[in-house]
């Protein structure tokens, strides 16, 4: 699978692939893929800003939105294309999401020219977004981030917009099947925490106080993410902390 060149410029708190805008800091994972013109798109969002600002308000998820150009021609001026690049401008911000929010709520209709760039930088200033983000919606630095955004997401399988993953697999974009979704990826990886616990308990009565890794194959391809280790005598697991639990000897 090939993709194309990364461009020269990406949003602040970009993927590392330079392919969407993450915020927060939870454990799981949930990709949106949306088109600014997107009529879905904004129904979507509408419906689950306030479940995805929660799971993110309390770590339980990061949220990585992918804002795609899937409908340029369905405009007379390449108002996706225009309208991801100023989010993106809104991400060095660091109002990404009011301002996506914000693009949604007040979205043009399809067919026509969509909103001015002045439109757009005044979207900004009502988001609490200052002269950077206008000087930054006329210089116009992320027009090249929307084709690579969307040429990556179809090379990767998204056919239609918005498509919602959670831990790397396509739920129903409603906030209901996220939330359920967050939770059964989670519960997984307690069960993966239990075997890494499970694992340094035997770690520990074999060899207290050293540094050792699992050497049963199974074991050691469930937990490969979580790195059981000891630390003063102590067995512990990386990333435990991330999710709440405590590992006790």
């Amino acid at each position: 699978m090939s993709y194309p060149i990364t461009p020269s410029r990406v949003p602040s708190g970009a993927t590392p692939d330079g392919d969407g805008v993450v915020i927060g800091e939870g454990p799981i994972r949930v990709d949106a893929f949306i088109d600014f013109l997107c009529p879905f798109c904004r129904r979507f969002e509408l419906a689950a800003a306030p479940a995805l600002a929660d799971l993110v308000a309390d770590r339980l998820a990061s949220l990585a939105y992918h804002p795609m150009n899937f409908l340029d021609e369905a405009s007379t001026t390449n108002y996706s294309t225009r309208a991801a690049a100023a989010s993106g401008c809104a991400a060095d911000g660091g109002r990404f999401l009011d301002y996506a929010h914000a693009l949604f709520v007040q979205q043009p209709p399809e067919g026509g020219p969509g909103l001015s760039d002045a439109e757009l930088a005044g979207i900004g200033r009502a988001a609490g977004l200052g002269a950077r983000f206008a000087a930054c919606v006329s210089d116009a630095p992320y027009l090249d981030w929307p084709p690579y955004v969307t040429a990556r997401a179809t090379a990767a399988g998204v056919s239609a917009t918005p498509t919602v993953l959670v831990a790397g697999v396509v739920v129903r974009p409603d906030p209901q099947s996220i939330i359920a979704a967050v939770a059964r990826a989670r519960d997984h990886r307690l069960q993966l925490v239990g075997h890494g616990h499970y694992i340094a308990t035997q770690l520990r009565r074999r060899s207290p106080g050293r540094k050792e890794r699992p050497a049963v194959g199974f074991y050691e391809n469930r937990i490969s993410e979580l790195d059981v280790f000891y630390e003063k005598g102590t067995p512990k697991v990386a990333g435990a902390d991330s999710l709440g639990v405590a590992v006790s000897p």
